[in-house]
């Protein structure tokens, strides 16, 4: 299982760290002081909020990847305040723990199952225009856009579910190949994330629709990517049925 990676393991180690630490003992007036008003001890306060920022922030994220990699950032942000609170040693060693975490182990790519074809700019024009009668799916993506980790398995999933002979799904590298980015106006800039991913669907080889699309101004309409939004858009329920 994917989420058995050592990056879930150790984020969630990470987070867990702060409970082994009070179970050995550690404590402080800081963390136990009890407001007036709520009630409450800043400990108790510290993981109340996170929950319900989370909460509040669950339905911008439109894949499971998305939310476990939410709950990871919050959780370990405020896991460093309450160590910050409890004692300024461990928040140090956490603190470091945290930066070594986040440059030795980045979000893993999915190496799960697909039914998707790898295209470069030859096979994307030889292919998408070789049979009239197949619709392509073309993800377009980057490596280093943590948005596209987080998109990777449910475009898997949506080719597994809806992959058949008149349907293709096709992905393209735009590190690898700019110049197909260009020519569908994918900002590949790093400091962009809005235009990555993208899919766009190709019926007879010509661009019929896009997530996310473009408005008047060819500028990128930030957009939900979801499973059920997509099985909408690019019409893929429908031909299920069918």
């Amino acid at each position: 299982m994917r989420f058995l990676d050592k990056y879930f393991v150790v984020n969630i180690l990470l987070i867990g760290s702060y409970v082994i630490a009070r179970y050995y003992g550690y404590t402080s007036e800081s963390v136990l002081e009890r407001e007036d008003y709520l009630g409450m001890t800043r400990e108790q306060q510290m993981f109340v909020f996170l929950v319900g920022f989370t909460i509040i922030n669950y339905p911008n994220k439109s894949t499971l990847d998305a939310v476990i990699s939410m709950v990871f950032l919050y959780g370990k942000g405020g896991v460093g305040c309450l160590f910050y609170m409890l004692d300024t040693t461990l928040f140090v060693y956490y603190v470091v723990a945290c930066l070594v975490t986040f440059v030795l182990l980045p979000y893993p790519k999915y190496q799960g199952p697909d039914d998707i074809v790898d295209l470069d700019l030859e096979s994307f024009e030889r292919r998408l225009k070789a049979d009239k009668k197949v619709e392509w799916i073309v993800y377009f993506y980057a490596d280093w856009c943590e948005d596209c980790l987080h998109q990777d398995a449910m475009y898997a999933n949506l080719s597994l579910k809806y992959s058949s002979d008149t349907v293709k799904f096709g992905r393209v590298n735009v590190e690898q190949h700019p110049s197909l980015a260009k020519q569908f106006q994918i900002d590949t800039n790093a400091t962009t994330t809005v235009q990555l991913p993208t899919m766009i669907l190709f019926i007879n080889g010509k661009e019929t629709k896009r997530a996310p699309r473009l408005d008047e101004n060819g500028k990128a309409v930030k957009t939900l990517l979801n499973t059920h939004g997509l099985e909408l858009l690019f019409g893929l329920g429908e031909q299920k049925e069918d």
